[in-house]
């Protein structure tokens, strides 16, 4: 499964769905085999198929951040709360029996899936952090989770069970419970901070998610008579009591961020969404008349841009360099005068603000632009098209970082010349 996924990311294919299925289809046939092969149709195997099922949300948010070529829509506090939650929980497992299956999947089958989930984890908030963060949304993901981590690890301490008959370990197994169960909120406020759109792979991934905790849930039903502990008040049994609060948190969570209506939710998110990563790719319907010209020359276009490399526009970059140099601006404002009416062909410009979240902190060269948008590259060779509207950016110019408005450089590019006549001339590379 990790090899398909990296295999995507060196091919650069744009039709994902294809993968999803796979990655659904590898899932359904692992889990078949895991519980009439291995688990031999125990019950207990239940609590690795929600582990499967959770392994399984987590590779398609992987599949999800390599086909779009970023971390856009992600929450990295989601991911590290997760990360923390597996580190707690396998902290027990690896080595002690109390919380494990008592079928044959509990032997490493259980341990396996979540170690590769954790690995998964790493991965995209290694994505987040270091190699894409110019794509990591910061300012949606805004959720303060160490109070989070400061709770559970303290309610851990005072409600865990004793099933390991090991105080330290059966500790960091309930905060791993109780970080798994707050996990999600930094998606979900993530997702309301971003206008409450959700991309349909971010709500398989949630679906996901909510399907792994039932069934962890029904399994914590019927083993609540099992479970035992040191009792805080008479023969109260609290550590039962607590895992069964996966599931209920969960579907609290959900309808605390307007996802009440599971069946809404399901329609609206999941029914008949193809898991297209980029919204603004929807395949459009079949050209007719003047539209297929048009559909000919865009298609050209985007061939004519595809293969160029940021190397490439080093001579450019070094050019309007020179070109702001030679302006002379004596101070900021001179230099904010200056950048109003000059050429941004080569310029370093970095989205600050955007309407669309996604956008947010991409930076790379300008080389074209038109009276609505910037065209740049980034230095990871994505060609990316920058709507003027609504929209702050960044740019660098003699040491300093100035903001520029987009709309300004909207009005400037009517203000060049009648209507009808040629933009001038542009700098090219040729």
């Amino acid at each position: 499964m990790l090899g398909a996924m990296f295999a995507i990311q060196q091919s650069e294919k744009k039709s994902p769905p294809r993968v999803f299925l796979a990655a659904y289809a590898i899932f359904l046939a692992g889990s078949f085999a895991v519980y009439h092969l291995v688990a031999n149709g125990e019950f207990s195997s239940i609590l690795t198929m929600a582990q499967m099922i959770q392994c399984l949300a987590f590779v398609l948010l992987t599949i999800k951040s390599l086909s779009q070529g970023s971390v856009a829509g992600l929450s990295a506090k989601s991911l590290a709360l997760e990360a923390l939650a597996f580190a707690c929980r396998l902290s027990s497992t690896t080595w002690l029996n109390g919380y494990l299956p008592v079928d044959a999947s509990g032997d490493f089958v259980y341990q396996a899936v979540e170690i590769c989930s954790l690995c998964l984890v790493l991965f995209l908030l290694h994505r987040a952090f270091v190699s894409h963060r110019w794509s990591y949304e910061e300012e949606a993901d805004s959720l303060p989770v160490l109070p989070m981590v400061i709770a559970s690890l303290f309610l851990a301490a005072l409600l865990h069970a004793d099933m390991n008959s090991r105080p330290v370990f059966d500790t960091l197994w309930m905060a791993g419970l109780f970080l798994s169960v707050v996990s999600v909120l930094p998606q979900l406020w993530h997702i309301h901070q971003s206008g409450g759109v959700i991309q349909a792979c971010t709500g398989h991934y949630i679906a996901m998610l909510a399907c792994s905790r039932a069934l962890s849930g029904i399994f914590m039903w019927h083993a609540r008579f099992d479970i035992t502990c040191v009792p805080l008040v008479g023969s109260f049994n609290q550590a039962s009591r607590m895992k069964l609060l996966q599931p209920i948190a969960l579907l609290a969570a959900l309808s605390t961020f307007g996802v009440g209506n599971t069946a809404g939710y399901y329609e609206r998110n999941i029914r008949g969404k193809f898991l297209r990563l980029d919204p603004s790719k929807l395949p459009a319907n079949p050209p007719k008349g003047r539209n297929a010209t048009k559909s000919s020359k865009e298609a050209r276009s985007k061939e004519h841009w595809k293969h160029l490399r940021y190397e490439d526009f080093e001579p450019l970059r070094l050019l309007w360099g020179q070109y702001i140099r030679d302006l002379s601006p004596a101070n900021d404002d001179e230099l904010s005068d200056i950048l109003a009416r000059a050429d941004l062909h080569g310029s370093s410009l970095r989205v600050a603000q955007a309407r669309n979240p996604g956008m947010v902190r991409l930076t790379g060269t300008v080389i074209e632009e038109t009276q609505k948008t910037f065209r740049i590259i980034t230095s990871d060779n994505q060609v990316k098209v920058l709507p003027k509207e609504s929209s702050v950016f960044e740019v660098e110019a003699l040491g300093r970082s100035l903001r520029l408005l987009g709309p300004s450089y909207v009005q400037r590019w009517t203000e060049k010349g009648p209507k009808g006549s040629k933009p001038p001339e542009r700098w090219s590379l040729q």
